[in-house]
C-alpha cells in the first residue's frame, strides 16, 4: 500500500471517526428535551451506585429487593459499606450481567443474590426490564448482549432512550419544553429521586394490603403466582449456575437468598415449595450458600399479613426487620436461624388465614374475572367465599355491608346479605354494582357446630 493510498484511507477512518462523533453529540444533545426519565428509578439508582466507593456488600435482584432491603441500616448496623442494586422486573439475565459487572469493574467481593421463583419460569426476558438496567449500566458490552440477546428484533432500537422519547403516537410539540421544565428541578438535578427513595438503592412503598383482625383477599390476583415445577426454564437455571460459577472462579463470597412471602401466597401457589425445594438442591449440588428468609425462625424473624403490600412482595415496613436479620446473619452466618420445613415454622396448620374468594363482574357485556378487565357499566358482582388455609377447611360463610365511623374507627353492621351454599366449603354471595365500594363483614362458621372460627373486613373493588 502505497503512501497515497494510506493517506487516503487515513482520510475516510477520520471523516467516519467524526461522523460517529457527531451523531453521539447529536444524541445527547436531543436526549436532553426528548427523554422523560425525571421519574427513573434506576437512573438515581445507578447515579448511587456509581458514587458510592467502596461497596463491601452488594445486593441485586427484582422489585421484592428494590422495597424490602434497608441498605442504610445495614450500612449504620455493620460499619461496612452496603448498596441495593435490585432493579424493578429485573431476571436473572440481568442480574448476571449487574453480578459479572460489579465484579470485575467496582471489584466487589461479598455478593447477596435474590433468587425468585416468579422468575424461573419465564421464557423470555420483558425489554422493559432490561431497558431499566441497560439505560444506566455504564458497561457497553453487557448492555449490547442484553439488547440485542434477549430482545426481539423489533425491539432493539428501542434500547436508545431517545427512540423510546421519539414514539410517534406520544409526541406533541410542546412535551420538549414540558420535559426540560421539570429537568430543571434541584432534586433532578441533584438525583435526589422522589420521597420514596431511601438512599443506598432502596424505594420504600409503605403500604399495609390488610387488616390485622383479619383479612379477604382475591385467588386470581395479588401477585400470586400458579406456576408448575415442569415450567420452570432450563435457560433461567443455567443463569443461576453460571452466577455461581463465576463468583466461585473469582473468589467472590456469594450469598442467594429466597425473598419473603406471605403465608397466603405459599398455601395458594400449590408448587410452590416443589420449586423452592428444586431450586435449593441445584445451589447446594454447586457447593454454595443459599438462605430462605420464609424459614427463619420465629425469636429473629416473623411477619404477618400487614407486612405484605401484595402477597409476593413485602413492604418496607417489613424491610426494616428483615434488613435487621441479614445484618444479624452477615455478622455471624453460623448462627442457628432456620428451619428446615414449613410445618416447623407454622406449626398450626388447620388454622384459618384468610378468606379466599373469587369474583365475576358482571356488565351488559359480559363477565369479567377482575374489575379493570370489565367492559360497559358493572351491574352485578357475584363472589364465591371460602376458608384459606393449608388444607381446605370446611366453612360457611356468612356477609352483611358495613357503614364506616371515622371519629370511632369502628364498622357497623347494616343489611345481611343472603348466600347461596354451594358445599361444605364454598357459599356464594350476589349484589348490585352500585354496592361495589361497599365495605362487607364477612364471618365464617363450622358447619358442624355454628362455631365462628374466622371474619375479616373488605371491598370487592380492588385486584
Amino acid at each position: 500500500m502505497n503512501a497515497e493510498t494510506r493517506k487516503l484511507y487515513g482520510k475516510r477512518a477520520l471523516s467516519l471517526l467524526l461522523f460517529a462523533a457527531g451523531i453521539v453529540v447529536i444524541y445527547l444533545l436531543l436526549e436532553y428535551p426528548l427523554v422523560d426519565d425525571t421519574k427513573a428509578q434506576s437512573r438515581v439508582t445507578f447515579h448511587d451506585y456509581y458514587e458510592t466507593d467502596p461497596i463491601d456488600i452488594l445486593f441485586v435482584g427484582p422489585s421484592h429487593s428494590v422495597h424490602f432491603i434497608d441498605a442504610m441500616l445495614m450500612t449504620d448496623t455493620l460499619g461496612e459499606s452496603v448498596y441495593n442494586l435490585a432493579t424493578t422486573g429485573q431476571l436473572l439475565v440481568e442480574t448476571n450481567a449487574l453480578i459479572h459487572d460489579a465484579i470485575d469493574n467496582r471489584g466487589i467481593k461479598r455478593i447477596f443474590c435474590e433468587v425468585s421463583v416468579s422468575r424461573l419460569p419465564r421464557t423470555e426476558s420483558e425489554p422493559t426490564a432490561i431497558y431499566i438496567v441497560t439505560d444506566y449500566l455504564k458497561n457497553p458490552y453487557y448492555n449490547a448482549r442484553m439488547i440485542l440477546e434477549e430482545t426481539p428484533t423489533d425491539a432493539y432500537l428501542n434500547g436508545l432512550k431517545l427512540r423510546r422519547g421519539m414514539e410517534p403516537l406520544k409526541f406533541y410539540f410542546s412535551k420538549p419544553l414540558q420535559i426540560m421544565k421539570k429537568k430543571q428541578d434541584d432534586n433532578y438535578k441533584n438525583f435526589k429521586g422522589t420521597k420514596s427513595y431511601r438512599g443506598r438503592g432502596q424505594w420504600g412503598i409503605y403500604s399495609v394490603n390488610y387488616d390485622q383482625a383479619g383479612y379477604a383477599f382475591n385467588v386470581k390476583t395479588g401477585g400470586i403466582n400458579h406456576t408448575k415445577l415442569k415450567d420452570v426454564q432450563e435457560e433461567q437455571m443455567n443463569y443461576l449456575l453460571d452466577i455461581i460459577r463465576y463468583c466461585k472462579e473469582k473468589d467472590v463470597e456469594l450469598v442467594l437468598y429466597i425473598p419473603p412471602y406471605s403465608e397466603v401466597y405459599k398455601q395458594v401457589f400449590e408448587e410452590y415449595w416443589d420449586i423452592t425445594n428444586m431450586v435449593k438442591d441445584t445451589v447446594q449440588k454447586e457447593g454454595a450458600t443459599i438462605i430462605d428468609l420464609n424459614l427463619v425462625k420465629d425469636e429473629y424473624l416473623k411477619l404477618d399479613a400487614t407486612d405484605f403490600y401484595v402477597h409476593d412482595h413485602a413492604n418496607s415496613q417489613a424491610g426494616e426487620e428483615i434488613s435487621a436479620f441479614l445484618a444479624q446473619y452477615i455478622q455471624d452466618p453460623e448462627g442457628d436461624y432456620f428451619l428446615d420445613t414449613i410445618e416447623e415454622k407454622q406449626p398450626d396448620q388447620d388454622s384459618v388465614t384468610a378468606v379466599a374468594f373469587e369474583a365475576r363482574f358482571i356488565t351488559e357485556q359480559g363477565s369479567y374475572s377482575k374489575v379493570k378487565l370489565k367492559k360497559g357499566d358493572l351491574q352485578k358482582v357475584t363472589v364465591t367465599l371460602w376458608a384459606q388455609g393449608y388444607h381446605e377447611i370446611p366453612a360457611t360463610a356468612r356477609m352483611w355491608s358495613t357503614t364506616y365511623d371515622e371519629g370511632t374507627d369502628t364498622y357497623t353492621e347494616g343489611e345481611e346479605l343472603t348466600g347461596k351454599v354451594i358445599d361444605a366449603y364454598k357459599t356464594e354471595f350476589s349484589f348490585p354494582g352500585e354496592q361495589f365500594k361497599t365495605n362487607f363483614l364477612i364471618r365464617l362458621y363450622d358447619p358442624e357446630t355454628g362455631e365462628q372460627i374466622y371474619q375479616a373486613y373488605t371491598k370487592f373493588d380492588k385486584d
